[in-house]
């Protein structure tokens, strides 16, 4: 997470605060990992590195 907020405050509080993407529909990330289904833990993973991938080629 620190990849994507340099501020490690930020970085540790983003699983827990509220998303616009449409992936999370205005709810944090967290309650889609918590869903238990395997497949929103591999959703939010392909968004993850999708930012992070997105983050390093601004570079």
């Amino acid at each position: 997470m620190q990849i994507l907020f340099p501020d490690p405050n930020q970085a540790d509080e983003w699983i827990n605060r509220a998303n616009a993407h449409e992936l999370f529909a205005g709810k944090p990330a967290l309650s889609r990992l918590l869903s238990g289904d395997l497949a929103d833990l591999l959703l939010v993973r392909q968004y993850l590195d999708t930012q992070c991938d997105a983050e390093y080629e601004k570079r």
